[in-house]
Parts: C-alpha cells; sequence; structure tokens
C-alpha cells in the first residue's frame, strides 16, 4: 500500500501489515458483493493504518489533545490547526495530515458501496466508539485507580475495529435484509471482544515494561483480587510479570472468549440470509495465532 511505502509502514514491522490483511479475510461476511472485495478490503486495511496511528498517541504518548484532533478527522472534513498568535507560524503534527489523507481512503471506497447512504450513520457511530475506547484508554493510564473489568469490556473491545468491518462488509451485502442487520451487528459485538482478547493474549508482556495498564489482562487481575491498583501503579516491571503470571488473568480472557464465541454462533443461528457461522473457523484461528505468537 503506497501509503506504507511512503512513511516507511509507521515504524512497525511490515509482518504487522500482512496479519491485519489476513485478519481482515478471516472475519469478512460471505455476502460481500464480488465486485467490492478488493476495495473493501483497501479500505479496512487504511482503517487499520488509522487505527495503529491513533493508538499510538492514545497508548503510547497518552497525548489527550492530539488525540481529540485526530478523532475530529472523520466525518468532519478538512481538519484546521488552531489559528496561531500573531507572528507564530501555524503548527500541526505530521499525524493529523496522515490521518487526514488516511480518511479520505477509507471515505472515497466506503461511499462507493451500494448502502453507504444508508449505513453511514451506522459507521460515523461505530468510529465514535472507537475513540471512546482510546480516550478510555488514556484515562486509565493517567489514573490506573479507575481501572475496572466492567468497564474495560465495554469499551476496550471496540480497538479491533471489528464493528467498523462489519457495517463496511453490510454496505457491500445488498443481499442481507434490513430486518437482519441488527443480528449481524450483534453478533459482531461478541466476535469483536474475541478480536480484542485473542491480541490482549498476545500483547499484555510488552505493556508492562511501558506501564500500559490499559490492557484487560490488569482489568481481570483487579477483578479477581489478584491484584490492586497500587500493585500495578508501583511494582517493578518484572514483579508485575510474575504476579500477573500467577494470578491465572490468561485463563480468564480464555474462558471469556469462550463465553464470546456461545453466544456469536447462538446469534448466528438465527441469520438466514448468509452462513454467519462461517466466521467462527476465523475467529478460532485468529486465537490459534494469538496462543502459538
Amino acid at each position: 500500500m503506497r501509503f506504507l511505502e511512503r512513511h516507511g509502514s509507521l515504524g512497525r514491522d511490515p509482518f504487522l501489515w500482512r496479519w491485519a490483511q489476513r485478519g481482515i479475510r478471516l472475519v469478512e461476511l460471505p455476502s460481500v458483493a464480488p465486485e467490492h472485495r478488493d476495495e473493501l478490503r483497501t479500505a479496512k486495511l487504511l482503517a487499520v493504518v488509522f487505527n495503529v496511528l491513533v493508538d499510538d498517541v492514545a497508548d503510547v504518548e497518552r497525548d489527550a489533545a492530539l488525540l481529540g484532533r485526530l478523532a475530529a478527522v472523520p466525518f468532519a472534513g478538512a481538519l484546521r490547526s488552531a489559528r496561531p498568535r500573531e507572528g507564530e507560524a501555524p503548527r500541526e503534527d505530521r499525524r493529523e495530515g496522515w490521518a487526514r489523507e488516511l480518511w479520505q481512503g477509507i471515505e472515497a471506497r466506503a461511499r462507493a458501496l451500494p448502502l453507504a447512504r444508508e449505513l453511514w450513520p451506522a459507521l460515523r457511530f461505530d468510529y465514535d466508539q472507537v475513540f471512546t475506547c482510546m480516550r478510555y484508554s488514556v484515562l486509565i493510564n493517567e489514573e490506573p485507580w479507575l481501572l475496572n473489568a466492567q468497564e474495560h469490556r465495554l469499551y476496550a473491545p471496540h480497538n479491533m475495529n471489528m464493528m467498523v468491518f462489519a457495517t463496511l462488509d453490510l454496505m457491500a451485502s445488498p443481499g442481507v435484509p434490513r430486518e437482519e442487520w441488527g443480528l449481524v451487528r450483534g453478533a459482531f459485538v461478541h466476535a469483536q471482544a474475541m478480536g480484542q482478547l485473542s491480541n490482549m493474549m498476545v500483547t499484555w508482556e510488552r505493556e508492562i515494561a511501558a506501564r500500559d495498564v490499559s490492557s484487560g489482562v490488569f482489568a481481570e487481575a483487579l477483578d479477581a483480587g489478584s491484584l490492586d491498583p497500587a500493585a500495578i501503579a508501583s511494582l517493578p516491571p518484572r514483579e508485575l510479570h510474575a504476579r500477573m503470571l500467577a494470578s491465572g488473568a490468561e485463563a480468564r480472557l480464555l474462558a471469556h472468549w469462550h463465553q464470546h464465541r456461545a453466544s456469536f454462533a447462538r446469534l448466528a443461528g438465527r441469520v438466514r440470509s448468509l452462513d454467519l457461522e462461517s466466521l467462527l473457523a476465523g475467529l478460532d484461528e485468529l486465537l490459534r495465532s494469538a496462543q502459538a505468537a
């Protein structure tokens, strides 16, 4: 993809983007019209890059002001920097320009889909939830005493973008009747949670070194009574890692994953216009990839 070529893969190992492309295919609705499939997959990859760009600002830099400006890019047209004081040159973080470029690529492809007009409000809503997740991450890293498993399970899964992908897929699925849109979205609530749980099993150990307490493993350890906020905030990384291993938090994450899988299968069985249950194999593969990492 030209954006990644121009910007050095945003400093990431190119394997990340190949893995993302594979994941996009694994959770694609089988109802997507073939003539839209390639452009739709490109839009989703651009969405993943956009997400990584903004997520770094939330999780690594924890810059709430810049996050707010990046969150204003979708659906707002060209974003303008604040008016500078007299004699002061305009300043803009280069990532604001990158975000606009990425969003323009996403929007142009989404607008070309058959049901874009009908489902545009849903896409906007989904992106609002993505940015709420990132604001929550900043909040928790600034004040880890607020962390709890219930809120984490509510907000954090949106960082996986699966609801965004489901809406884009529905835009390209004229054969799915409106009566089943809600069922598909309801199932993807569980698919998104499954994806996020799989991702946490891969990332939590390296997030300890950065003390990124927005990881759900910390929330689960708190919920189980294995850790308290003071320990999360103050323990040296090596000791925190040992406490996390002993807490059984990973096993709790896996149990939640299986609960979501059962709920997805139950809702998928009610959808008649497409074989939604076929996506379970893709979600299972995401988990296996995480466990092998």
